[in-house]
Formats: structure tokens, sequence, C-alpha cells
């Protein structure tokens, strides 16, 4: 199974590289060949990768997450938690904000 994660310090037009060493993949990977396994992530285009492998990643960097899980709802700008709500079929026109969110965690 895979997971799609992405790196918030990649930039439009910087790529980033991630990559995790042979000791790090051991758990996951017992029989990996090379020293350490490389990852370049580029700016707002997920990479999916092995679940094992995802988790070791946002475990040890601290700017990959998986892509698509936001915190919260809560520290969501409203104008965003509007948009998101119209891509699901709610109709947040003079809603509060935190009635807005009820709705969109019951949505999920």
């Amino acid at each position: 199974m895979e997971v799609q994660i992405i790196d918030s310090f990649a930039e439009l037009g910087c790529k980033t590289s991630r990559f995790l060493t042979k000791d790090e993949l051991r758990d996951v990977k017992p029989d990996f060949p090379q020293s350490r396994m490389n990852f370049i992530f580029k700016h707002n285009i997920p990479l999916s990768v092995e679940t094992g492998i995802g988790k070791l990643l946002v475990d040890k960097f601290d700017e990959v997450n998986y892509h698509g899980e936001s915190d919260s709802y809560e520290d969501m700008d409203y104008t965003e938690l509007k948009e998101i709500a119209k891509e699901k079929g709610i109709k947040a026109h003079f809603v509060k904000r935190d009635e807005l969110v009820q709705k969109l965690n019951k949505a999920e």
C-alpha cells in the first residue's frame, strides 16, 4: 500500500532532496542493497511511497507531511473553509465559522 507525502519546504522551481539511510530502512526493507534511498520533492506535487517509508520520512523531517492531511479545519482561514465547503457541495453562504467547521467535519 502506498501513501502520498509532500514537502512543504520545496518552493516553486526549487526541488528538495531527502534521504533515508540503510540503518533507518532496516525495519521496512531489511535487504536494501544501497547505502541510502533518495527522494526528490517538487513544489506542491505529492510523492507516492510505501506506507512504512512514508512514516519514516514524516517522522524524520518536520517539513514532510502526508498529502491531503490538514492539521484541522479550526486552523484554516475562513475563505479556505468556504472554498473547501463549496468543493464538497456544502452551502457556506452566511454561515458562521464554527458551524462551517462542524459541517465539514460531518462531511468526512
